[in-house]
């Protein structure tokens, strides 16, 4: 993300994120929670489909047109009527493109301020329940905060796992040990 484009997502993330509040939105889960996981569905959508994001923002197409085509989609993936007028605004200022940028800042705010820290936990194999109970609660009596896990599986990593949060990586994978135990003796 260039360092302009960064500062529009950042403004537009925080401005969003005064609008919609930290009242709960059921689940667990506060309202820029919600919100944040909504405009990250669009994000998403509009990233994997780069017919929708040329429509919606080609000046050829009618705007009234291309805005209501936008408010189509986000009533479909039944977006909040809040993450619905945002969109709105985005598209009315010319800011539409800068979805996926805006959307991944936000999300990141709303967890900051809900004390929310996404970890990542990558496993070269499957884990049952219990272990990843164990790992979690390992983890959460570290990590500051109120953590919320993501598991993948990554065989590559050939045993162990890596585990990732607030821009922090703990390598304990057997692939990461196989390459520093190289490095250490290439050097």
């Amino acid at each position: 993300m260039s360092k302009r484009l960064g500062k529009l997502a950042n403004r537009y993330a925080k401005a969003f994120l005064g609008s919609v509040g930290a009242s709960g939105a059921g689940a667990g889960q506060t309202e820029a929670q919600a919100a944040a996981e909504g405009l990250l569905l669009i994000a998403k959508l509009w990233q994997e489909d780069p017919q929708l994001a040329s429509v919606i923002t080609n000046p050829i197409f009618n705007a009234t047109e291309r805005r209501k085509g936008l408010e189509s989609v986000a009533k479909f993936l039944n977006l909040s009527d809040v993450t619905v007028r945002f969109l709105r605004v985005l598209f009315e200022r010319d800011r539409i493109a800068a979805l996926p940028e805006i959307a991944q800042v936000f999300s990141e705010l709303a967890d900051d301020a809900a004390s929310v820290v996404q970890v990542s936990i990558i496993t070269a194999r499957q884990v049952d329940e219990l272990e990843r109970r164990e790992i979690e609660g390992g983890l959460a009596a570290k990590i500051e905060g109120r953590p919320a896990y993501s598991w993948s599986v990554d065989a590559a990593l050939l045993g162990g796992m890596i585990i990732r949060y607030r821009g922090n990586m703990i390598d304990g994978s057997l692939a990461g040990r196989l390459q520093t135990l190289e490095k250490r003796l290439a050097g």
